[in-house]
């Protein structure tokens, strides 16, 4: 150091400014850089299990999100019908339309919540606010705006139509009378039924509207990893949910009885099975952790298919991979904040519960930019 530096700083310290409130106003301003570098520690936000506390949570509560399946499933008479041969036995005809519609939507896991503790968000001198977005329970995001929630891709790959016919020997004792006309049309009201014949035979768009007498609409939630719903029951053969043909389509006849059972068995040829690849929850983070814990959503595979998934006489009409929040793993993003420090951590997390955004920044940094 050259000797003039030496002599300036000697004179700095003797003087009596530096002696008075510079000495101080020095102490003071590294006291505060060394809180905002630090150096006396952090206060991290706490988490802990709401399933390891005991009576009132003391904190936020928030809840992991889970994914579900919604499937809107559409039925729709394209044609009920009766031939009447001079000769033989009547014959049933009968054709179906079929649309499948998925949807992934998410609701809050009740198994794996946490509580972020009140301790860990006080303190006098802690700069940063804290802004914490909840969404039915679930975490959406930390001092950050949320995002969107999954949408299906353009295109609507999601969508699946099916169109099936048949025709079915109806007994021998409908065979035409002394009037075929007159025994047709009584026969045809047997089993398809006056308002749906009505519908039929009236001019109708294809679009579905409540009330019509040729459609008939069912959705299914199906969460994946939990037993099927009532609605749509496991077969002993087949892990799929099932929505049998005589409990949908089948509805909407009359009476599905002629013809000795074969009508209803071919009925159910129109049933809608729905496959998740089976997926196993991991293991829930234990005891008190310093961050958010959050989901890394894992993944399965959707299968809609035409009767069953698995085995014969089945057909598979739509597979897709879809994000499955419950089948990932859960990690910690940590939340920290330092003594006279502007540091905000935000965090942004999409629907199935993953981090899709996550920013460090300084107020006061950004303010003098």
């Amino acid at each position: 150091m050259a000797q003039w530096m030496k002599d300036t700083w000697v004179w700095v310290v003797a003087s009596p400014w530096f002696k008075g409130g510079a000495l101080l106003a020095l102490a003071t301003a590294a006291f505060v850089l060394g809180g905002r570098g630090g150096w006396y520690g952090v206060s991290s936000l706490e988490v802990k299990p709401l399933s390891e506390t005991q009576g009132a949570p003391g904190g936020i509560v928030y809840y992991l999100p889970q994914s579900i399946v919604e499937a809107d499933l559409t039925f729709r008479v394209t044609k009920c019908d009766v031939e009447i041969s001079p000769v033989g036995a009547p014959q049933f005809l009968f054709d179906g339309v079929v649309t499948a519609e998925l949807k992934l939507s998410s609701e809050p896991d009740l198994t794996r919540g946490y509580v972020i503790r009140s301790q860990s968000m006080d303190g006098a001198f802690w700069r940063t606010d804290l802004a914490i977005d909840l969404n039915r329970g679930m975490l959406k995001s930390l001092n950050a705006v949320t995002v969107s929630e999954f949408k299906p891709p353009a295109g609507s790959d999601l969508v699946t139509t099916i169109q099936e016919a048949f025709k079915v020997l109806l007994p021998k004792d409908h065979s035409a009378g002394s009037d075929a006309l007159v025994d047709r049309v009584r026969l045809r009201e047997q089993v398809c039924g006056v308002d749906l014949i009505t519908a039929l035979d009236k001019a109708q768009g294809p679009e579905p509207k409540a009330g019509r007498a040729d459609i008939f609409q069912r959705s299914v939630h199906i969460v994946p990893g939990e037993p099927c719903p009532a609605v749509a029951p496991a077969m002993a053969s087949d892990p799929a949910c099932v929505l049998p043909g005589m409990d949908t389509i089948g509805r909407l006849l009359r009476d599905p009885g002629p013809g000795g059972g074969v009508l209803a068995t071919r009925i159910d040829k129109f049933s809608i099975a729905l496959q998740i690849t089976e997926g196993k929850k991991p293991q829930p983070i234990a005891g008190e952790v310093k961050g958010i814990v959050y989901r890394i959503p894992g993944s399965a595979t959707l299968s809609v298919c035409l009767v069953r998934c698995q085995g014969t006489g089945g057909r598979i009409l739509l597979s897709k991979t879809l994000p499955v929040a419950q089948f990932g793993s859960e990690a910690i993003a940590p939340a920290e904040r330092r003594l006279f420090s502007d540091r905000t951590t935000k965090l942004a997390f999409s629907d199935t519960g993953e981090l899709v955004k996550a920013t460090f920044n300084d107020a006061r940094a950004a303010e003098g930019k």
